[in-house]
């Protein structure tokens, strides 16, 4: 059907001949992205993500991989196994890595001269780690990818986690546990709106 959908030709051709060995990488690149995109959206794709997961568990059973020729699901690329598998989680290790993966976000109580340091600061450590441990297996921009990769898990998290920060703080200062004005009590009562 994924065939099909994006090249009807080529589709029509496959269930004609059932070589479907000639598309594994495209059936683990879709699934990966699919995989990937339900991480980082956890709010998307419920019921259809669910359908999905049973579709790949009957899809690993070994008489779809006799028909298939290969293994639909391929493990998630991580920065930890392609850094194990380059030879480099030296590079995790380095106590740099905190300046090489750090997120700079606009700070009112930061100058521009101050943000600007940061992010001098922390190309200057993606550089030293690439110096440090680039080889012949582990390239200077598999390096880069690592750091710019770590960082932007560092946001996502962020993003997800500040707002929920924001309001604590707003709770703390605003809120006194003790006390409440009538109709604004933040208790929860079973049984009432």
């Amino acid at each position: 059907g994924l065939v099909v959908a994006c090249d009807y030709e080529n589709g029509g051709i496959l269930l004609e001949d059932r070589n479907f060995a000639q598309y594994e990488r495209f059936f683990q690149k879709v699934f990966e992205i699919v995989r990937r995109y339900k991480i980082m959206n956890p709010e998307k794709m419920r019921s259809t993500y669910g359908k999905l997961l049973y579709l790949l568990q009957d899809a690993a059973s070994d008489e779809c991989r006799d028909l298939l020729g290969f293994d639909v699901v391929s493990p998630i690329k991580t920065v930890f196994l392609m850094l194990k598998k380059k030879h480099g989680l030296a590079v995790l290790e380095d106590p740099v890595i905190e300046y090489a993966v750090e997120e700079i976000l606009p700070d009112n109580d930061q100058s521009r001269a101050e943000i600007d340091r940061r992010i001098k600061r922390k190309e200057r450590a993606i550089e030293t780690l690439v110096h440090r441990y680039q080889s012949n297996k582990l390239k200077a921009d598999d390096i880069r990818l690592a750091c710019y990769s770590i960082c932007d898990n560092n946001s996502y998290l962020n993003s997800d986690r500040l707002p929920i920060d924001k309001m604590l703080d707003m709770l703390d200062e605003h809120y006194l546990p003790d006390e409440y004005e009538p109709g604004y009590s933040l208790a929860i009562v079973q049984g009432t709106d």
